[in-house]
């Protein structure tokens, strides 16, 4: 085998390049690089071998596997894995032992928009388990999968506004509004409890105020 494998690269849109990279390097290492050479955004890729053996390409495929091959490039912006998914995590319940209470929704819909809600309930530390003190931040706007890291892996980034609630064991409350900027990591977003949108609107109690 060569020093260097090449293989051809094209978008649907008929934008070609070609790679060149060590024979060992995999696919999903190539995903930045195949992205920067067709000038597409760093979104995770579906990889589809058109001549020989044609068919879809795990990342783990090696560029010597497929020296020589052209390659269909298509840019996932919004993955299946996450698209139209709510994913969800809840702590333990607010107790005399329990110091806080955590409940996180993120909602993930097909044509790119999301819903975030997030709330803390917490002791204040001057009442002795007296009194308690709430934090809510809901947000909404744009999201879309992107690659980090030298050994790329997909993140969601959220964009948008958010208002932020604060109610002290006083009863004062406050409200911030500000701009949102968030991402999470798949093994993160994997890590919460998952469900389709579909059946998970209806969980959905939560809207920012007009």
């Amino acid at each position: 085998m060569a020093e260097r494998a090449t293989f051809q690269v094209c978008l649907l849109s008929g934008e070609a390049a070609s790679i060149s990279s060590s024979p060992k390097t995999t696919l999903k290492r190539l995903q930045s690089q195949i992205s920067g050479a067709l000038r597409s955004s760093n979104t995770p890729l579906e990889l589809i071998q058109q001549d020989v053996d044609p068919g879809v390409l795990s990342l783990s495929t090696r560029a010597e596997e497929i020296h020589g091959c052209s390659v269909l490039v298509i840019c996932q912006d919004h993955p299946e894995w996450c698209r139209q998914k709510c994913f969800r995590k809840q702590s333990p319940e607010l107790d005399w032992d329990v110091e806080s209470e955590r409940a996180e929704w993120l909602m993930l819909f097909p044509e790119g928009r999301f819903m975030y809600f997030k709330r803390t309930r917490f002791w204040d530390k001057e009442g002795a388990h007296e009194t308690v003190c709430k934090e809510e931040l809901q947000g909404e706007g744009s999201w879309y999968c992107t690659l980090q890291g030298s050994d790329p892996e997909e993140v969601v980034v959220l964009d948008g506004l958010s208002v932020f609630h604060r109610m002290s064991s006083k009863g004062e409350c406050s409200a911030t509004r500000r701009r949102m900027n968030m991402a999470f990591a798949k093994p993160q977003l994997l890590s919460y409890e998952i469900s389709s949108l579909d059946c998970a609107e209806e969980c959905w109690t939560a809207r920012l105020p007009v």
